[in-house]
């Protein structure tokens, strides 16, 4: 057992229940928004049906199409050249800048944190079906098992089952469920990635608690990706997505800021 880790994370989670206090009101918020928060508070989600009109979505996709040509040496890919990501998209066209700077979705994200957005920025992404893909993000991960990764992720095409919707582990973004998970179905309360079987420990008995969301372009998906998540291996066609990841703690990490576009 490696007491330093479990020191070290302690006090970080120790610390996001100060934080968290001590901001808990810093946001006024509506009823709706305070029920959005609630959600993401419990499940690790809320999903925004109909957030986008079509025709924006089609724009958007456009534009995920021309910034592949245009930065098509900067964009990056997955072994199986299914999954194309073009990192800082909002900084390189000013329609998708547009999502990331959306007033609403930045409010009820930071008033999920009870702090202010200090950095990020806006992930365009094409998905292929491709041999041998294993779904946008490279399988079954958490962002941080320590700290909370606000995203907004909106469909820019139907999204079906073949598709490779999004998937997350209800409430596994909660520090009392990781813990308990980890020691329930056997894995290190501190590991990023986990093996089919790993999750498959889980789901045998806790089939509930998978969340697949199909949904129609134009559906918005607010999620802490703390939660163990995955985009599904994609089957058939295509899926066009923008995200918006934020830091509230911190600036961009520096592993991932040098992948950004521009």
């Amino acid at each position: 057992m490696n007491y330093n880790k479990i020191l070290k994370s302690t006090k970080v989670e120790l610390n996001n229940l100060r934080l968290d206090i001590l901001n808990s009101d810093k946001f006024i918020t509506s009823k709706e928004e305070e029920e959005i928060v609630k959600s993401i508070e419990e499940k690790g989600y809320c999903v925004l049906e109909s957030f986008y009109p079509k025709e924006w979505c089609e724009k958007a996709k456009n534009e995920i199409d021309r910034l592949i040509l245009a930065y098509n040496k900067q964009i990056w890919k997955d072994e199986a050249e299914s999954d194309h990501r073009i990192f800082g998209a909002d900084r390189v066209s000013p329609f998708i800048k547009n999502y990331y700077e959306d007033s609403k979705l930045l409010s009820l994200l930071q008033t999920y944190e009870g702090r202010e957005v200090k950095d990020g920025f806006t992930l365009g992404a094409k998905l292929e079906a491709a041999e041998g893909n294993k779904g946008s993000g490279g399988g079954w991960h958490r962002d941080h098992p320590n700290v909370k990764q606000s995203k907004s992720i909106v469909y820019l095409t139907d999204v079906s089952l073949e598709n490779g919707p999004f998937q997350y582990i209800e409430a596994s973004h909660t520090s009392k469920i990781l813990y308990r998970d980890s020691f329930n179905y056997k894995y290190d309360q501190f590991q990023n990635r986990f093996t089919e079987e790993e999750i498959q420990r889980l789901l045998d008995k806790e089939p509930e608690r998978l969340k697949t969301f199909t949904a129609s372009a134009g559906t918005v998906i607010l999620t802490d990706t703390r939660g163990i998540h995955r985009g599904k291996p994609i089957e058939d066609g295509f899926r066009y997505a923008l995200t918006n990841y934020l830091w509230m703690h911190s600036n961009i990490p520096s592993h991932i800021a040098k992948t950004l576009v521009g």
